[in-house]
C-alpha cells in the first residue's frame, strides 16, 4: 500500500514538473537515484547483510525518497500551490477531462501488457531459463531508449502548447528535429551494441548467446520507435487521441496472437522477431495516421544520410580484428566507432542542433 501510494505521488509530481518544462531532476531521480537505491538494497540483501523484511522497508524508503525529492524541488521552484477553492473545477469541462484520462489510462494498461506478455509466454512454453535470457537481451537493447526518453519528456509539453496555439509549423519543425536527434543517438548506440556483441557474450555465460538475435531485433524495433519521432505524443495530445488507444490495443492483440506460434517454432528469437514486426507495424500506422490527418511526417534526406553513415561506420568497426582482450577491444572498437560516426555527423552537418552545442562546448574547454 505505501509503495503504491508513493509511486502514484511520484508520477503525479513528475507529470506536474513536465508541464512546467522541468525534466532534468525527474529524470535524474528515476534513471539514477531510484536505480542506485534499488541496486544497493538488492546488494545488501544478496550479501545477507539485511533480512527480506528490512529489504522491503528500504525499497519502499527509496521510492518515498525520490517522491520527497520532487516535492522539495517543486517547493524550491515556488510552484507548490494548495487551495480549497474549487471554482476551477466548475469552470473547466470535467467530462472531457475524465474521458481523456480514461483513454490514457487504458492505453497505459495496453502498453504494460505489451512489455510483460512476451516474457510470460516464453516462461509458459520454454521455461524460466529462456525467459531470463530473453529479459536480459531486451534490457541490453533498451539502452537505445535512454536518450530518447529524456527528449520525449521535453517535447511533450511543447507539443501540448503547439496544439493550444494551433502552431502546426512549429510542431512540424519539432517533429523533424526530435527524429533527427533520436536517429543520430539511436544509430550510434545500435551500431555500438551490435559491433561489440561478441564482447558482450564473452562476459556472459555461454547459454546467453541464444539471445544474440533477440538483441538485434529489439534494437531495430527500438531504433525505428525513436526514428518515427513523436508521432504517438502528437496523437495522444491531439483531438484524435482515441487512435493511440486503438493502436496500443492492436499492438497488444498482435503480440498475444503471434507469440505462441513463433516462440514454439523459433524460441526466444521468434519472440524477438514478433517484437520487431509488431512494433514496426504499429509505428507505421501512427506515422500514416499523423500524415493523413495533419500532413506531417518526420523524415527527410538527412534521415537517409544518417542511416548510410551509421552503416558505413558499423562496417569499419566490424572489420577491426579482435584485440585479444575483451575490455580493451570494447574500448578501442567503441572509440573508433564514436570517432568516425561523430566526425561524420559534425562534418556533414546532419544534426546542426547537436553539433553547434558540441562545437561550442569544445571551444569553451580547449580554447
Amino acid at each position: 500500500m505505501p509503495l503504491s501510494l508513493f509511486t502514484l505521488l511520484y508520477n503525479l509530481l513528475n507529470s506536474y514538473l513536465t508541464s512546467l518544462y522541468k525534466t532534468v531532476i525527474p529524470s535524474f531521480t528515476k534513471d539514477f537515484l531510484l536505480r542506485l537505491g534499488t541496486s544497493l538494497c538488492v546488494l545488501l540483501y544478496a550479501t545477507r547483510v539485511i533480512t527480506f523484511e528490512v529489504f522491503l522497508f528500504l525499497f519502499i524508503g527509496v521510492n518515498v525518497g525520490i517522491s520527497l525529492v520532487l516535492l522539495g524541488y517543486i517547493g524550491f521552484l515556488k510552484q507548490f500551490h494548495l487551495t480549497s477553492n474549487l471554482s476551477a473545477l466548475r469552470d473547466k469541462p470535467i467530462r472531457p477531462m475524465i474521458q481523456y484520462g480514461l483513454y490514457a489510462f487504458l492505453g497505459n494498461i495496453s502498453s504494460t501488457i505489451i512489455v510483460v506478455v512476451d516474457s510470460i509466454m516464453i516462461t509458459h512454453y520454454n521455461g524460466l531459463g529462456d525467459a531470463g535470457i530473453y529479459t536480459t537481451a531486451t534490457n541490453v537493447a533498451s539502452v537505445i531508449l535512454i536518450a530518447g526518453s529524456s527528449i520525449f519528456k521535453i517535447a511533450l509539453p511543447q507539443i501540448a502548447d503547439f496544439w493550444k496555439t494551433q502552431n502546426m509549423v512549429a510542431m512540424q519543425a519539432l517533429y523533424k528535429q526530435v527524429t533527427r536527434i533520436n536517429l543520430v543517438i539511436g544509430c550510434l548506440l545500435f551500431i555500438g551494441i551490435w559491433a561489440n556483441i561478441h564482447n558482450l557474450f564473452a562476459v556472459l555465460p555461454q547459454e546467453y548467446s541464444a539471445g544474440k538475435y533477440v538483441i538485434l531485433y529489439v534494437c531495430a524495433a527500438r531504433l525505428f520507435d525513436l526514428a518515427s519521432g513523436i508521432n504517438g505524443h502528437i496523437l495522444l495530445t491531439s483531438p484524435r487521441y482515441r487512435y493511440d488507444l486503438i493502436f496500443n490495443i492492436l499492438l497488444a492483440l498482435l503480440t498475444i496472437v503471434a507469440n505462441p506460434y513463433f516462440i514454439q517454432k523459433y524460441g526466444i528469437t521468434g519472440a524477438g522477431l514478433v517484437f520487431f514486426v509488431v512494433y514496426s507495424f504499429i509505428n507505421l500506422l501512427r506515422l500514416a495516421c499523423v500524415y493523413y490527418f495533419y500532413r506531417m511526417q518526420p523524415f527527410d534526406k538527412t534521415s537517409v544520410q544518417i542511416l548510410m553513415l551509421a552503416f558505413t561506420t558499423y562496417l569499419i568497426g566490424w572489420q577491426l580484428p579482435f584485440i585479444y582482450n575483451t575490455i580493451l577491444d570494447i574500448l578501442i572498437r567503441s572509440g573508433l566507432i564514436t570517432l568516425v560516426y561523430g566526425m561524420g555527423i559534425i562534418n556533414l552537418q546532419l544534426a546542426p542542433e547537436m553539433t553547434e552545442k558540441i562545437t561550442n562546448r569544445w571551444y569553451q574547454w580547449f580554447k
